[in-house]
């Protein structure tokens, strides 16, 4: 739900909190035998609040707009960034050059996923860039991925792929002085800075829809109240 909001390898801290609401089945004695959908969820991370609520099939902020993104934030389960976008030193050449991607330390073999529906536009072997994939998503944005030990067996230039789906694995091929993946967001062509850059969401509510998921948001909230309250209670 929050994929493309949170990065739950970096972003994840002690005194970090969530709460859920869920669907659930009861029998005659009020016992639960299954639960259902997640119809709500709140994750607070910092000083931040992150809110999703599902409505028609889709989980929305707190404003409405949709949780999914064009892109997920990051496409890889990773230990550490061993480098950020921008000027830096270069490990191999030795001398200041732009980075204009965003570079994830990554054991070799960690599963690389396609961080959004699209087309494979080039998959092989590109020089300092070893074995590499770039995805067009739509006709402003694309992604590279770089530096991979191998590729997902059956994925050509021109095979469709969706968002979240393996492509291909974290290696150390071309320019590279250790395991890791190059990942690049390219807007219009030009690489920009994968981690910061505001990403595209899904079509807005209209006006009316928008009266009706308020109206379901306040009915989340005041059940959360109501269930904080009554914890409250419990632990006197």
């Amino acid at each position: 739900i929050f994929a493309w909001d949170i990065d739950y390898t970096r972003d994840i801290h002690p005194g970090d909190q969530f709460k859920v609401m869920f669907e659930e089945t009861v029998n005659d004695l009020g016992q639960r035998v299954k639960t259902g959908k997640i119809l709500a969820a709140q994750f607070k991370v910092g000083k931040e609040t992150r809110s999703a609520f599902l409505f028609n099939g889709e989980y929305l902020n707190e404003k409405g707009e949709s949780k999914r993104k064009l892109l997920l934030r990051t496409p890889l389960e990773f230990s550490r960034i061993s480098s950020n976008f921008g000027l830096r030193r270069h490990p191999v050449l030795g001398y200041s050059k732009m980075h204009r991607g965003t570079d994830f330390a990554a054991p070799t073999g960690t599963p690389v996923k396609a961080s959004g529906n699209g087309v494979i536009t080039f998959l092989g072997a590109k020089g300092p860039s070893g074995n590499l994939i770039r995805i067009k998503h739509n006709a402003t944005y694309s992604t590279a991925y770089a530096h991979l030990n191998g590729f997902k067996r059956g994925l050509r230039a021109g095979s469709k792929v969706t968002q979240g789906q393996i492509i291909g694995y974290v290696g150390t091929t071309g320019r590279s002085t250790g395991p890791h993946l190059h990942y690049e967001v390219l807007v219009n062509g030009q690489q920009v800075d994968a981690m910061n850059t505001k990403l595209p969401t899904g079509n807005p509510l209209s006006r009316s829809q928008l009266a009706q998921f308020k109206n379901f948001v306040n009915q989340a909230q005041t059940a959360w109240n109501k269930a904080a309250s009554q914890n409250q209670l419990a632990s006197r």
